[in-house]
């Protein structure tokens, strides 16, 4: 596995509801969420803590706030932008208390480009949760791809940047929670893994698929890694039924934290499970 040196541009989008924000709080525990009021509530109740957030409403706003991180003017090295989709819209209406027609678009246009410049030069981990936009056909009889939902080209461009674009999506052979990541990229659906090692359908862990691509994904305790690790590899000798025991031997060593338990048998099981995708995926190659 290749040591990855530079942090991740990631950007997630999905339906609303299918855990992409809970997931975010697993996979970045240690970063400055931006989010609006509320929004964090999946990942107190389901991941067990309390993330630093920060109440922001325009793309500008989060532009400065990423450009601080990188400054070192604010402790950090990840910033979750929750909800792209909705700020670059406030953005938008924003700009349209100041100015008419087409130098709204070119002034949300400036705008993004230099969100996103800044993003990938920041040197920090960067990660952007947006809506799903469905694939259409334009007027011309052509096809737009199923995209982050951002108004104009902005669903193709933003990702453009990205090193990592997932789509959260329905899996129903995925248990209990029925949906799954895709990073392919076709001609419905915008994709990417610059990296080339995240199976498609993933498990939706975005930390274990970072980990994957060699990533340094910091944890909410030290000593979770090593324990994922080991039960990682009971479940690829042993199988996932075991998980069920393992699962309870934890939660009674940590009775006063049932999070942290499903938090590290998660992450473990999804571990085995991208381990042995990435290895059939390269063993199916016929020459």
């Amino acid at each position: 596995m290749t040591k990855q040196t530079t942090p991740p541009f990631v950007c997630v989008y999905g339906n609303s509801g299918i855990g992409k924000t809970t997931d975010m709080g697993f996979a970045f525990p240690h970063a400055l969420f931006v989010a609006s009021a509320g929004a964090t509530k999946s990942i107190v109740s389901t991941c067990g803590y309390q993330p630093r957030e920060i109440q922001l409403h325009t793309v500008e706003q989060a532009t400065e706030i990423v450009q601080q991180m990188a400054d070192g003017k604010i402790d950090g090295n990840a910033i979750v932008i929750d909800d792209f989709s909705y700020m670059v819209e406030a953005s938008c209406s924003k700009m349209q208390e100041k100015y008419t027609g087409f130098t709204v678009w070119g002034k949300l246009r400036d705008e993004i480009f230099r969100f996103r410049r800044i993003a990938r030069e920041s040197n920090i981990t960067v990660a952007l949760n947006c809506w799903l936009a469905m694939p259409t056909t334009l007027e011309d009889g052509s096809l737009k791809r199923g995209c982050p939902k951002l108004p104009s080209d902005y669903g193709e461009n933003i990702p453009a940047m990205c090193d990592l674009v997932l789509r959260g999506d329905a899996y129903k052979n995925h248990k209990p929670h029925p949906y799954a990541y895709y990073a392919d990229s076709s001609v419905e659906w915008v994709g990417k893994d610059r990296d080339g090692g995240t199976p498609s359908p993933a498990p939706m862990n975005l930390a274990e698929i970072l980990r994957l691509n060699g990533y340094d994904v910091p944890r909410l305790v030290d000593w979770q890694e090593e324990k994922v690790e080991t039960i990682s590899q009971m479940i690829d000798e042993q199988g996932k039924k075991i998980a069920k025991d393992i699962y309870g031997q934890l939660l009674e060593k940590l009775p006063n934290n049932p999070h942290l338990a499903y938090w590290t048998i998660r992450d473990a099981l999804d571990r085995s499970t991208l381990r042995k995708a990435k290895a059939n995926r390269w063993n199916a190659i016929k020459f």
